[in-house]
């Protein structure tokens, strides 16, 4: 059994803290306020970049991750293979 450092993990911390405001606009310090309520411990830095990478407003989210810029594995293996 895995055993995590907080209980949960940090994007369920998040994502549970942001469930439970009764409002849709919210900020990044809502979040954390919500969360240090019950996991103090949990960094602040922690809590922030999980809210940045959900938020589907936020420009950062899905670099890397849009469906377009997937590299298949396949790809990646003929770029090792070739030199790349």
């Amino acid at each position: 059994m895995i055993r995590l450092k907080y209980g949960k993990p940090i994007w369920q911390l998040v994502a549970e803290a942001a469930d439970s405001f009764e409002k849709e606009i919210f900020t990044a310090s809502d979040i954390v306020d919500k969360v240090h309520e019950t996991r103090p411990e949990v960094p602040e830095i922690s809590i922030k970049s999980y809210v940045i990478a959900m938020a589907p407003n936020h420009p950062f989210v899905g670099i890397g991750l849009q469906r377009e810029r997937i590299i298949p594995i396949s790809t990646i293996s003929e770029m090792e293979n070739s030199g790349f």
